[in-house]
């Protein structure tokens, strides 16, 4: 099985997973810029940025996974993970009013993503959850806001 944490891969399986992610990044008109792991997170890649992202189709497990569509925060968030592929993504990296929420509605969907513990320093130091979707995700249609 393919997991999208690479510490845990074999290296056939990373080659996998890089290329089916390249797959998902070509199929949202990303894969004009670095991969998501080179890129910094505030960067919009190609013509598309998840930021604008309202609404999206994929289908989900594979070539014969199941079709979903996902709109408002649901399609933000979820375009937000595919952008930042293997690398995840924080909450402190990328600030939002309910990323607990929107994890839940994607999870609830029957996304698989996986949050991974990390120690952050500074005056407030503490822990945060870096999440990683996991399941193979690809993009039929995305709709930007104007």
């Amino acid at each position: 099985m393919i997991t999208s944490n690479p510490a845990a891969m074999r290296p056939e399986d990373a080659a996998t997973y890089l290329a089916l992610s390249t797959q998902r990044l070509a199929k949202m008109r990303l894969s004009a810029l670095p991969a998501p792991t080179t890129c910094a997170p505030s960067i919009s890649r190609g013509s598309l940025s998840p930021d604008k992202v309202t609404f999206l189709k994929a289908r989900v497990g594979g070539t014969e996974g199941r079709i979903m569509a996902f709109s408002g925060r649901s399609a933000w968030a979820l375009a937000h993970l595919i952008a930042v592929g293997p690398t995840g993504l924080t909450t402190i990296e990328r600030p939002a009013p309910r990323w607990s929420h929107y994890l839940w509605l994607l999870r609830r969907a029957g996304l698989e993503i996986d949050r991974q513990d990390e120690a952050h320093g500074g005056a407030y130091s503490g822990h945060h959850g870096r999440y990683r979707l996991r399941s193979i995700v690809e993009v039929l249609e995305v709709r930007e806001a104007a």
